[in-house]
């Protein structure tokens, strides 16, 4: 057990912050992505896909925002719960994204999985320092424990 403590304050800031990159993901924002990562931030996506440093996380956010699967989609993350790690928070989190047809209106669940955020105070306030997502079927779903 830690004697570590988060304010308030800095959880509500640290969930604007996942809020502010949802948002930024489903409104197509290259440069609202990658801002709000560290500069040695990294995004591991489930694939075991990796970008690490400003140069690697725009080219990231560049492929998430613009790319044939961002549109018509909107990313929800639900059941958030925070512990200490290093020196940051990590928030862990169900993530699913949802993606409607403009045609028929009809809207589908492309994706369930989860995402560890490890979150760290900067002088330009709470960023991103490591992004883990991984999938939520089968063999992938984490153990009890981990």
């Amino acid at each position: 057990m830690t004697d570590k403590t988060l304010s308030a304050d800095d959880r509500n800031a640290i969930y604007d912050l996942l809020g502010r990159l949802a948002w930024a993901f489903d409104t197509g924002d290259v440069e609202g992505i990658a801002g709000l990562f560290t500069e040695d931030g990294t995004m591991i996506q489930g694939s075991g896909d990796r970008f690490q440093g400003p140069e690697k996380l725009r080219e990231f956010a560049i492929r998430a925002a613009t790319g044939e699967r961002a549109q018509n989609r909107q990313h929800v993350s639900k059941h958030l719960y925070v512990f200490p790690v290093g020196d940051g928070w990590t928030v862990r989190s169900f993530l699913q994204i949802f993606v409607a047809d403009p045609e028929s209106g009809a809207v589908a669940v492309r994706t369930m999985s989860y995402s560890d955020d490890t979150c760290v105070k900067t002088n330009a306030g709470w960023r991103i320092k490591e992004r883990r997502n991984g999938a939520w079927f089968g063999d992938a779903i984490p153990k009890p424990g981990s």
